[in-house]
This record gives structure tokens, sequence and C-alpha cells, in this order.
């Protein structure tokens, strides 16, 4: 892969349509890469002026990206493939294994391990180099495959077990032991996200929610034995990305509009981003003061404050 670099300065519009799914900001601060529907990996400086680009139509939507936690190494996922990348010099590592794309996909702590959740329920762990370690099929009660699609899954942030989400939560080991699984909620709707305290006390997640039909949005705190701490409705979309700041002092939340929590789940700040889009990724500056979103309906990138005031929108 090449990724072909353009002027600095320049933005790219968003063609009306074609909305961007995630976001995620490198460990080193210098760089925020981001993708969506149109196929189109782009990587930013941290000053939001576009640094490289290209498209991926080949590959699909691009519909999760994350960096390495300690070298430059961008892990993408498509509707069609996952790989790793090495952005600065276009080198890409191949992922072993007849894998197709994940909405979802994790590094571990200590980047040894990327995990992708995918469907047909099957969650797939290579090393960096790109070396199958693993593949975990998720079960039913009775024994048998659970082939409902995984929606999204986190690392822990010291020890190598994982959770997912999709239809329930579950915890895995990265030998394949299922170590917890239980139900969020008695009314059915899909979990699309799970974020890891960076004390590893506990996790939050946050569900589809159907409003409009008496199934509120939730977000919800667990301890790691699928205790209830608490939750919150209220969203009036879907909550698709959480993220904590690397202090773990505050939680920011992308939905209908960003949302910033305490530690305990106390709400602190609300932002509504510009001409009313819904926002999809989220991810924070490392030293917390700025938070970067994405939005699918309007394809926007929106940088904002630690108390939610949105300071600038790039169509």
């Amino acid at each position: 892969m090449l990724l072909v670099q353009t002027s600095c300065g320049q933005n790219i519009k968003t063609p009306a349509g074609n909305g961007l799914w995630t976001v995620d900001i490198s460990n080193d601060d210098k760089y925020i890469a981001l993708g969506g529907d149109d196929s189109l990996l782009r990587i930013f400086t941290n000053d939001l002026k576009l640094y490289k680009s290209e498209k991926l139509e080949t590959r699909g939507m691009i519909r999760a990206v994350h960096w390495h936690p300690k070298e430059p190494l961008l892990a993408v996922s498509t509707r069609n493939d996952i790989w790793i990348v090495n952005p600065a010099t276009g080198e890409e590592t191949k992922l072993e294994g007849d894998h197709k794309g994940s909405r979802t996909i994790a590094w571990n702590y200590n980047g040894e391990m990327l995990a992708a959740a995918a469907g047909s329920g099957i969650i797939w762990i290579w090393n960096k180099n790109g070396k199958l370690l693993r593949k975990i099929q998720k079960t039913a009660t009775d024994g048998s495959p659970d082939k409902k699609d995984f929606l999204g899954v986190d690392w822990h942030p010291s020890k190598n077990i994982l959770t997912t989400v999709g239809d329930e939560i579950r915890i895995f080991d990265t030998s394949g032991n299922q170590l917890i699984v239980f139900k969020h909620r008695v009314q059915q709707a899909g979990l699309l996200t799970v974020k890891w305290h960076p004390s590893g006390d506990f996790f939050v997640t946050g569900d589809y929610g159907h409003p409009d039909e008496g199934k509120p949005t939730l977000l919800q705190f667990w301890q790691t034995d699928g205790k209830l701490i608490t939750e919150w409705n209220g969203s009036k979309t879907e909550f698709r990305n959480i993220r904590w700041n690397r202090q773990g002092t505050y939680l920011a939340t992308a939905s209908d509009v960003l949302r910033i929590w305490s530690k305990d789940g106390k709400l602190l700040h609300t932002g509504k981003p510009h001409g009313n889009s819904v926002l999809w990724g989220a991810d924070w500056i490392s030293d917390s003061k700025k938070i970067v979103t994405v939005s699918f309906d309007s394809g926007n990138i929106q940088l904002w404050d630690d108390k939610a005031r949105l300071l600038k929108t790039i169509n």
C-alpha cells in the first residue's frame, strides 16, 4: 500500500451520504486517523491539517482504525479486509487467515496482539507481525456455535483478557476460555461499544436502544463480575463510541451529542455538534484538553474542548 501525500493545508470534503465511522489519535498525538463509507483512509496532523490519504475502494468502507500503543502502526478494518500499515513508509502487514472485515478492532495493552471481533461470532487474534494466534468461536448455552456478529471489543488495560459486545456482554481470555457472559438488559437491544477504564477495575458499555419503541438507549458502568454499577438513559440516538481520557478522569461518548462524564458516571458537560449531526467516532488528545469527533450523516470532523464546547468543524 502507498498512501498518497497531499498538501498539509488541504481539507477533504466528504460527499453527501458518505459518512465517517471512526477516528483514532496516535499515542504520541502526532496523527489522527479516520475513515468511513467513502473508503478513504485519511490521516491528519494534530492541528487538523490533512497529511496523507488513500482510496481503498476494493476493500470497502472503513469501519475501524486503531493506532498501535507504542509504534507508528495503524490497524485498519474495512467491510472486506483487516491489515496493519505503517503510514509513514506505506509498508503493509497482511494478517493470516481467511478473515473478512470487522466493525471493531483493538490492540492489547502492550501492542503485542491485535484482536478483531467479527462476523459469525468469531474473535481473531494476531501478533503485530500478522501471525494468527487464535480464533475463538462464541457458543450458545447448548455448546453450539453462536454465529451472531460481534459489534464491539476492548482489551483490559493490563491483562490479556478482552470484553466483547453484541447481543450480550462476554469476557474471554486469549486461550479462548469464556470467563463470563450476561445480558445487559431485559429488553433486547444490541450493544455497539465497550471500553475498560484505565484502572482495569470496571468497564462501560453503550447500546443501540430504540427510544421510539420505548427502549431507551443505555450507557452502563459494570464491575468485572458483571454487576451493574450505574446506568443512564436519555440519548436520542445510539451510543456508537465511548473513550476514556488517558488519566481515566473523564469519559467522552458519541451519540446525538458529545457528552463528557466523570469516572463515577456523572454527566458533566454536553455539546451539540454543528448542524445537529450524529456523532459516530470520538477520541481524546492525550493532554485531556481536546476531543476529536466524526459524524456519519454529515461527514464532518469536529474539535472540542474538555467542556464539550465546539471549537472547529471541518466539512
